[in-house]
């Protein structure tokens, strides 16, 4: 277990995957990137197109971390690693 949360094991997909506009997508990026997170998404190249972004999140309480910055700073996420794409 990590973090002590029975939910989360060793055996879980700890990638949370979101598709956001580009423009987004870098910005909440960057803010993850300074908190530590394992972040893949989009590259420099600029345009407002839709993108993927793709964290890693070991704990609840990262996950939970994860879902704060994409509601603040990308309002218009979809979650899209789950069976149904749903709003942040």
């Amino acid at each position: 277990m990590l973090g002590g949360d029975s939910r989360w094991s060793m055996e879980q997909d700890h990638r949370m995957r979101f598709q956001l506009s580009h423009r987004d997508g870098l910005l909440v990026r960057r803010l993850l990137d300074r908190d530590g997170f394992a972040v893949d998404g989009p590259d420099g190249r600029g345009d407002d197109r839709r993108t993927q972004l793709s964290v890693v999140a070991e704990t609840e309480g990262r996950a939970a971390r994860v879902r704060e910055v994409v509601a603040r700073w990308a309002p218009e996420a979809v979650r899209v690693d789950r069976f149904r794409p749903d709003p942040v």
